[in-house]
């Protein structure tokens, strides 16, 4: 493992993506969720089953700060882990069904002993669901991908595509999903969608490309070289946003702006209202992160260690260490609205003995777009469209 890691600052989103992108596989299409990370790390430390330095640098990473991690991080920890859960709870559309779910899920191998206080704390007095299976057949394997299917609403069908990819020997996976379905507040009209072209320096699509021309958020930051659009959806607080380069084909620049001075906290207060033109691409994403690798990057190493990690809160007796984490996540983009739909998993094993004038902004070449919560201040999901997938 080469000793690259990113330096801490107050935004979660912003360390994420820096690390997310120092790996090869993330550097085209692109679509994660860091929420559904950030509160799948934030139950792991809020329920103590990582001790000593495991939970320190949990504690860190989620915070963004260097120091020792102290009661006051404690208590942010707990205070954010709520209000994401009281928001999502208080968002629901006119037919009175949630706009955001999340579930999470702990999987326990059948003769494994977990502590009490672990699984109370986890389940949060039986919000969340525990469980147990076998790994060492392929009961877990379809038991994860089950529960997947249906707290995604069959957005994700799978987590795992073989039972190979979940190994015999875990003992417990703690998983988290979100799934985002919200319509548009003022839709495309599917009579103006027509075939189009979405065009990078190195291929040109054949994809239905929507359109509308009304008044929409905008914003224009010409020295970090890209301006952006913010959609309505029918129920608040959540915004579209599409983030397009000033200079066509130069993502790049965007690119730089999110792993460096992108202020994700203040991205709603800087919209004005402006006439504009709007063209693009109907499309979908699929795309799944090596966690284990990020959350290294982002100085989480101890949990990856059987030397090193401790969570010793589990079980009581520790010689645990998390052998995988992944997320897998999934965008739909269409007329009418926005699905989205992430599952975030970390695997534990024994130790071895044993991721106007109208402003013209046409989408039909490669660009981000986040699917935004104003009162959080922060992304649900994050995307890079680099070759969109016709839906």
């Amino acid at each position: 493992m080469c000793k690259v890691s990113v330096l801490p600052d107050q935004d979660f989103t912003t360390r994420f993506y820096q690390a997310s992108q120092l790996t090869k596989e993330n550097q085209q299409n692109f679509v994660s969720s860091p929420a559904s990370l950030l509160v799948l790390l934030s139950l792991l430390f809020s329920s103590r089953g990582p001790q000593g330095n495991t939970r320190t640098q949990i504690c860190q990473t989620i915070t963004g700060q260097n120091e020792e991690c102290n009661e006051r991080m404690v208590q942010k920890i707990d205070k954010q882990l709520r209000k994401i859960t009281r928001a999502v709870e208080e968002t629901t559309d006119i037919n009175g069904s949630k706009v955001v779910t999340i579930s999470n899920a702990a999987f326990v191998q059948n003769e494994f002993e977990v502590l009490p206080s672990f699984v109370q704390a986890f389940s949060q007095d039986g919000v969340n669901k525990v469980e147990r299976t076998n790994f060492q057949t392929d009961q877990g394997f379809q038991d994860i991908n089950n529960w997947a299917n249906s707290s995604t609403g069959g957005l994700i069908k799978k987590l795992y595509n073989e039972p190979k990819e979940l190994s015999s020997d875990t003992l417990l996976v703690l998983l988290n999903t979100i799934l985002f379905t919200n319509g548009f507040r003022s839709t495309f009209s599917k009579f103006l969608t027509q075939s189009g072209k979405f065009r990078s320096t190195e291929h040109s699509i054949d994809i239905s490309m929507m359109s509308k021309m009304e008044m929409m958020e905008y914003s224009k930051n010409e020295a970090a070289g890209y301006h952006l659009i913010g959609m309505n959806f029918q129920v608040s607080p959540y915004k579209f946003l599409v983030i397009l380069p000033l200079t066509r084909n130069n993502l790049g620049a965007v690119d730089i702006a999110l792993k460096n001075n992108f202020n994700w906290t203040a991205v709603g207060e800087g919209l004005e209202t402006k006439f504009v033109n709007l063209t693009m691409p109907r499309f979908k994403l699929e795309h799944e992160i090596d966690l284990k690798t990020t959350l290294q990057f982002m100085k989480i190493t101890d949990l990856f260690s059987e030397a090193l990690c401790d969570l010793s809160g589990i079980n009581g007796e520790g010689q645990l260490f998390a052998k995988e984490a992944k997320q897998k996540v999934v965008l739909e983009i269409s007329e009418s609205g926005v699905k989205a739909a992430a599952v975030s998993s970390i695997s534990i094993s024994p130790r071895s003995r044993l991721p106007s004038k109208a402003v013209s902004f046409n989408v039909d070449e490669p660009f981000f777009c986040a699917i935004y919560d104003s009162s959080l201040r922060m992304p649900l999901f994050l995307a890079r469209v680099v070759k969109p997938e016709p839906l």
